[in-house]
């Protein structure tokens, strides 16, 4: 297996897939029609959020977050966090394809639901059918590319979970707090349950080795996330943010010298 030393990479930019694309152009041309409302960015500075994928760590760090009055949960965090009786402020999704859709199975009507103009049109109906109303954002991929001007368009992040870190920090959240955000994986697993849409078979992992000897599983797509994720936090300078639990991108920060990181395992 690939062992990959932390502190010899660099960061790298975001990639696009292309043959994806063809879904992003059809599903954007739908959502745009619909006239649904433009996410409301209110860019005063407010207190701490918590931003929450759906890695493993989640499982063993998801009770803490009962101390936050603002969550955004991203993918199948949704569900997850309802299912434990902690109902998040707001959640975003952005991915054009149907499996996000599947993932959302108990939507809320005290939620914000933020999502992408590409998002799979059938994630609008099921919100619709609930009685809810999501505001809609563009994801500007391609930079150069004329976007409905009705919606803001968002600087583009390697997944949901930074995308969401993206938005809480135009949001005036400066103080954050990642959960389930680590790109690496747990006893073999790579979320914190049953996961499906994105593959990532065994010829894809890899190991990353800390300083101290210590090694995590990653996959290539994953470790391509890591990077992105520490991309955002030096950009976002303003940002101060928690990593908590045992996982591999806390790990990778500090052992990367990232002073404004902080790791809770």
């Amino acid at each position: 297996m690939l062992v990959i030393p932390s502190r010899q990479l660099y960061m790298d930019g975001t990639l696009v897939e292309k043959p994806g694309m063809v879904s992003v152009y059809a599903n954007r041309k739908i959502n745009c029609n619909r006239g649904l409302p433009p996410m409301k960015l209110d860019r005063t500075l407010k207190g701490p959020i918590a931003v929450v994928g759906y890695g493993p760590s989640l499982n063993a760090t998801w009770e803490r977050l009962r101390d936050f009055s603002t969550i955004i949960s991203t993918s199948k965090a949704h569900d997850f966090l309802v299912e434990r009786g902690i109902i998040p402020k707001m959640h975003m999704d952005l991915d054009s394809r149907i499996h996000k859709v599947e993932f959302l199975t108990k939507p809320q009507k005290g939620v914000q639901y933020y999502l992408s103009t590409h998002i799979h049109p059938s994630y609008v109906d099921k919100l619709a059918a609930a009685d809810i109303v999501p505001q809609m954002f563009h994801v500007a991929i391609e930079k150069h590319m004329k976007l409905d001007p009705r919606y803001p368009a968002l600087p583009p992040r390697f997944d949901v979970g930074v995308q969401a870190a993206e938005l809480a920090y135009l949001s005036g959240h400066r103080e954050q707090h990642w959960f389930g955000i680590e790109y690496g994986c747990l006893a073999g697993a790579t979320h914190a349950g049953r996961h499906w849409g994105v593959s990532h078979p065994p010829k894809s992992r890899c190991l990353v080795q800390m300083i101290d000897g210590r090694q995590f599983e990653s996959t290539k797509l994953f470790f391509h996330g890591i990077l992105l994720a520490e991309h955002f936090l030096c950009d976002r300078a303003l940002v101060r943010c928690t990593i908590h639990g045992d996982g591999l991108l806390g790990h990778f920060l500090k052992d990367r010298g990232r002073t404004k990181v902080v790791l809770k395992p």
